[in-house]
């Protein structure tokens, strides 16, 4: 490694090298470090291409050269690099579970990359592709969440996930019948969520559907092969966990409505349910989008158009029970998008991170880890290490929400993870956060000096490397 900068080599796709839709992300701050940049979301083109103005030395360090994957060249025409990221997630799931007409060529990609890393094993990969894999498969990142609750055991683990099954094109699970019998069986109740297994990589990875009754269960064979989970009542919140090697942030964001059934019959209020299809990377559907019209049974898709400027259908109230510790904390604030502001007497150890700006065009105000109760951030940093072991990822993300007690849904335990197990599943009115998704690589739109701590985290990754 060059004792005055370290070289980074970047292989990133299309989404991650898009220039960033808030315009100029690098202003002058008005304090502190005047002239470091301020992230806001986006694609990493402003990063990459801007590297001038953050690839400054400091306190000694080496400087940081952002030098991007050039396909053309071989494994040894390439210069050495420290350092290389990438965001290949699409490659790699592709090569897994789905075929294209391009699937040799993209895939080439990730084995240059690794015939490169067997030529210079010094380098260093963030993160692994074997890593990464786990993630581009809904199944295999189940499959993991459930290997680490049967290492830590029930009450040790930090976390739930929902009940499932799994749903192949070639299942003997054919018939809605079938479908309905295996749910029964997995004591999996309606309201359900069905998923594409392949999380990235096609044009309907996001596509989901909500689905009320058994009488829509046929909508399944539009997603297969698909994940039938567990729906969680969770009062519309759902927290947006960012770890970057040991750093956990945590952000709210607005999720999917409470969906409640009476006899059986899905019913909110003096309205009758129906399913609902979304897209995930739009605006979350909200109670309007799953309220049937009298004569009207029929599964709709909610769009961006429908619901981007609906508020949020409920009030998340059952946190502040669930989580009380202190007063000072004032949850019931906390849930309506307050913040928590530090007192000047409270000691610097107590300040878990420093207050985030809101994110541009974010209708909720970001919640870091300062501003949610103690005992629930620990549980979610808990949650990130293990995950970060397990996965082998240091560069991810993860979605948790927190059920409604009341609402008794069905936890995956780590005796019952396995979708072919034998005996029902026991009812649970645990409130510990369910995990309900990991990705790798995410927007970290929210974190406002997210380039300060990518380049401090690839820093620190080389010169121990180096070591």
């Amino acid at each position: 490694m060059n004792s005055t900068q370290i070289i980074v080599g970047y292989a990133l796709n299309a989404k991650k090298m898009r220039k960033s839709s808030h315009g100029m992300i690098f202003r002058q701050q008005t304090s502190k470090e005047i002239g470091s940049p301020v992230w806001q979301g986006g694609g990493l083109a402003d990063i990459l291409e801007n590297d001038h103005k953050i690839s400054t030395s400091c306190n000694g360090y080496p400087v940081v050269k952002f030098i991007q994957w050039n396909s053309l060249l071989s494994a040894a025409e390439h210069p050495h690099y420290d350092v290389i990221i990438h965001k290949l997630t699409e490659d790699i799931g592709i090569g897994d579970e789905v075929k294209d007409n391009d699937d040799t060529v993209m895939n080439n990609k990730i084995l240059d990359i690794e015939l490169y890393l067997k030529i210079h094993p010094s380098t260093v990969i963030v993160d692994p592709v074997n890593a990464v894999r786990k993630v581009t498969s809904r199944a295999r990142t189940c499959s993991t969440l459930a290997s680490i609750q049967a290492n830590s055991g029930d009450k040790n683990c930090p976390f739930n996930q929902p009940k499932f099954i799994l749903l192949y094109e070639k299942s003997s699970l054919t018939s809605s019948v079938d479908v309905l019998s295996e749910l029964k069986k997995e004591n999996i109740d309606f309201p359900v969520i069905c998923k594409p297994i392949v999380a990235c990589g096609t044009t309907n990875s996001h596509s989901m559907v909500v689905i009320v009754s058994s009488k829509d269960i046929a909508l399944v064979d539009n997603y297969r092969p698909c994940i039938v989970q567990q729906y969680f009542n969770h009062d519309a919140t759902l927290f947006k966990v960012y770890v970057l090697d040991e750093d956990v942030m945590i952000y709210r964001r607005k999720s999917l409505p409470n969906l409640y059934l009476h006899d059986g019959e899905p019913t909110n209020g003096h309205h009758r349910l129906r399913s609902v299809a979304f897209d995930s990377r739009y605006s979350y559907p909200t109670l309007q989008d799953f309220q049937e019209a009298i004569g009207d049974g029929k599964a709709v898709a909610a769009t961006a158009d429908d619901s981007k400027d609906r508020s949020s259908c409920t009030e998340g109230t059952h946190f502040s029970s669930i989580w009380q510790q202190s007063e000072s904390w004032k949850l019931s604030r906390f849930l309506r998008g307050s913040h928590r502001t530090a007192s000047k007497s409270e000691p610097e150890e107590d300040r878990l991170c420093n207050q985030s700006a809101v994110a541009e065009g974010s209708s909720d105000p970001p919640l870091d880890l300062c501003d949610v109760p103690r005992d629930f951030a620990e549980v979610c940093s808990k949650a990130a290490g293990a995950i970060r072991e397990e996965f082998g990822l240091s560069l991810f993300g993860f979605d948790v929400i927190v059920p409604v007690p009341e609402s008794a849904p069905t936890i995956c335990r780590t005796s019952q993870c396995n979708p072919h197990s034998e005996g029902p599943a026991e009812k649970s009115n645990s409130t510990k956060p369910v995990v309900i998704d990991v990705n790798y690589f995410p927007s970290y739109k929210e974190v406002s000096d997210f380039p300060a701590r990518l380049r401090a985290f690839l820093l620190k990754r080389a010169l121990t490397a180096a070591c």
